[in-house]
């Protein structure tokens, strides 16, 4: 079997090259062949250079420094299924350090469960589980012995097999960075394809609850560019997300992420609607 793994970094480059690390130091995939394509967004700290010095395997693709995750991760992905033979892509998160066993997991697991979309669960410094698959909103599943079927999930670790592609597609460039993986969950749902949460199979702490396009130490105008940035939590992409299954949820979660960039004192659980 061929696994080609995309990754997409920007700046991080002892992270990345740790990524990487782990991702060289797998165990028992003698029959397993992998081809690593990293998109190197813009990186000013060396990140792309290195990488080929110490990995001269891994091909480094160039990114305009304004791809972030989701479309830096299609540019990996188109480019691996230009040029390689790979029966399956596995998306991997700089920030995700891998157990081991990883790699063999999500095989094995693919194994049981041909043809469907295998999610790796990942647990931050403390244990505890941090990213991974869903069924409800905000609900991780926490499957300890044997994999569990989700809905959604996070982009940390997934493998998706080139027939789920060749179906579904790739990530919808609609989306500049969040929101792609839970897209791409819904999609294959909506299409019958299963997807399978495993249990932890690499760390990666959670991002802090810091939210800055509702940090009053900005103007409202400064939280309402911070709000539509990449990096914030963008209206219109949030409402494309949404409106698949709702377009009165999504035109409600629209003004409510106005409201809460422009009063954040109104909304003191930072998370709720």
């Amino acid at each position: 079997m061929i696994l080609a793994v995309l990754l997409t970094c920007h700046n991080r480059k002892e992270k990345t090259l740790k990524c990487l690390e782990n991702l060289y130091s797998q165990s028992n995939i003698e029959n397993i062949a992998i081809e690593v394509f990293l998109v190197d967004d813009g990186s000013t700290d060396g990140t792309g250079e290195a990488v080929k010095i110490r990995y001269p395997n891994v091909r480094v693709i160039k990114g305009t420094g304004e791809l972030y995750w989701n479309r830096g991760m299609l540019l990996a992905w188109e480019t691996a299924l230009s040029i390689s033979n790979c029966n399956c892509c596995v998306w991997l998160n700089d920030d995700t350090m891998l157990l081991p066993h990883a790699i063999s997991c999500l095989v094995d697991c693919l194994t049981r469960h041909p043809n469907s979309i295998i999610v790796g669960s990942t647990c931050d410094s403390f244990g505890v589980l941090s990213y991974g698959g869903y069924l409800q909103k905000n609900v991780l599943l926490k499957p300890e012995k044997h994999e569990e079927r989700c809905v959604w999930f996070n982009g940390n670790i997934v493998l998706i097999p080139r027939t789920v592609s060749d179906k579904i597609g790739l990530l919808d460039k609609r989306f500049s960075h969040a929101m792609g993986d839970f897209e791409y969950g819904r999609r294959a749902t909506k299409n019958n394809i299963t997807c399978y949460a495993t249990p932890v199979i690499g760390h990666c702490n959670r991002n802090g609850d810091y939210v800055k396009w509702m940090d009053k130490k900005y103007s409202v105008i400064n939280r309402l560019k911070i709000l539509y940035s990449p990096l914030g939590n963008n209206p219109f992409e949030s409402f494309y997300l949404i409106q698949k299954d709702s377009l009165f949820r999504a035109c409600i979660v629209f003004f409510y992420l106005h409201l809460k960039a422009v009063i954040p004192s109104l909304f003191p659980n930072r998370n709720s609607f």
